[in-house]
């Protein structure tokens, strides 16, 4: 549900948003991936 909710977010419309991701990834690792980072400091 976060997921969705981060995918409407401005900054994430201008840079793409799921397309972008997408073509990087799978966009759940993805996700997971930053989520980690962020919260691991």
């Amino acid at each position: 549900m976060a997921e969705l909710q981060f995918l409407q977010t401005p900054l994430v419309k201008a840079a793409g948003g799921l397309a972008v991701l997408q073509a990087a990834g799978k966009p759940s690792d993805l996700l997971r991936e930053t989520k980690t980072r962020m919260f691991a400091a």
